[in-house]
């Protein structure tokens, strides 16, 4: 492969919820829920590969 490599040494997965309308005092249930992986280096990736750059996205997970 010749492109970009990138390296996330702290990956995070991000948790999206998304209502309909926000209301003071009302009770509010998701419409939806959405997980993805993120990070510097996942977010460097994404856009290179919006730009045409063949890359791929090294991420480290887990507890410790």
């Amino acid at each position: 492969m010749s492109g970009v490599v990138t390296l996330t040494a702290a990956g995070a997965i991000d948790a999206t919820y998304r209502i309909g309308m926000l209301e003071r005092g009302a009770f509010v249930r998701a419409d939806s829920y959405a997980r993805e992986l993120s990070g510097k280096g996942v977010n460097v990736s994404a856009a290179l590969r919006l730009a045409g750059v063949d890359t791929a996205a090294v991420v480290v997970l887990g507890e410790e």
